[in-house]
């Protein structure tokens, strides 16, 4: 069963240098990516991801269906997928923590599409904002502190 996905929203374009950044960074974290397409394949201690750039219409566009106006501190102009194809808590760690250092390089922000399964001490960290019927942005400052719990869960 595939796991959970995540976007990283940028603000700047995905392509040329960001998008080779993005690409170098994860080859050295998983040992090598595998292009096919859109999906870059890789796996990071044995377990299956896939990379991808811009929405499911174009490489270069940021998903359409996000609302106009978001609360992040930058209109959106790139964004990186990725998804784990196993749904193990170690799928979601690992996905959150690729998706945090990703967010954090790339100076964005995460944006996660479901229910959140964060608990009282979680709910005191700042860095989470609802933008959204469950839309939520969140830093990678939080999503750190998030996987720590041990209610995390990312939304699938």
């Amino acid at each position: 069963m595939a796991g959970p996905a995540i976007l990283v929203l940028t603000p700047r374009k995905m392509s040329g240098t960001n998008r080779q950044e993005v690409e170098t960074l994860l080859s050295a974290w998983s040992g090598g990516l595998n292009v096919a397409g859109r999906n870059h394949d890789f796996r990071v201690t044995g377990r299956p991801f896939l990379m991808w750039f811009g929405s499911e219409n174009t490489e270069d566009e940021v998903e359409p269906d996000l609302p106009p106006d978001l609360p992040i501190g930058f209109v959106p102009q790139g964004q990186v997928g990725l998804a784990a194809m196993c749904n193990q808590t170690v799928d979601h760690v690992l996905l959150a923590s690729l998706a945090s250092r990703l967010s954090a390089i790339l100076e964005g922000i995460i944006l996660l599409d479901g229910e959140l399964a964060v608990d009282e001490r979680t709910r005191g960290f700042s860095g989470l904002t609802s933008i959204g019927p469950n839309y939520h942005a969140a830093t990678a400052d939080f999503i750190h502190h998030w996987i720590e719990s041990p209610s995390f869960r990312l939304p699938k």
